[in-house]
């Protein structure tokens, strides 16, 4: 089943990447000292939240695209943890827009309204409607480019 293989293969990717990651941590947990470390850290929390962020904002998703872009983020999220309250908060607020992934869009308003969500900026908000695409978009795929090109499907990612 091609869903099951994409997903397994979205899996394995988080996973390479949080492995680089926590060889990344370890190194400058190992070679820097004082408060550089956390810094650093923090800095790299930062730096690596905007890229999955700007990455996410690529595409639109429809429900087994946001459940696999979800999973994603809660690898990366395990292994930010050690990076910062910053950072922490960051991904949390990034993993509760990709909760708004499954909202019905009539329901998005309401949603956007509570708690995590509710000192956003509108645009962030704005930028998350954008990559509904839940009824026009019937494809197979996963991830769906703004060109409305599956990517993934058939294609290593």
């Amino acid at each position: 089943m091609i869903t099951g293989r994409l997903f397994i293969k979205c899996y394995i990717v988080s996973c390479i990447i949080n492995a680089i990651i926590k060889t990344i941590i370890k190194q400058i947990q190992s070679d820097i000292d004082g408060n550089n470390v956390s810094a650093l850290l923090q800095d790299l929390g930062v730096r690596l939240h905007r890229v999955i962020y700007d990455h996410m904002l690529q595409f639109q998703y429809n429900t087994a695209g946001a459940m696999v872009a979800i999973c994603d983020l809660h690898e990366y999220r395990s292994v930010t943890k050690v990076l910062g309250t910053l950072v922490m908060k960051l991904f949390d607020t990034l993993n509760a827009l990709c909760n708004l992934l499954l909202v019905k869009p009539e329901n998005l308003q309401q949603v956007c309204s509570e708690d995590s969500l509710v000192d956003l900026d509108k645009s962030v908000l704005n930028n998350i409607n954008v990559l509904f695409n839940l009824q026009s978009n019937p494809v197979f795929g996963y991830y769906v480019s703004p060109t409305k090109t599956a990517i993934g499907v058939g294609n290593s990612l």
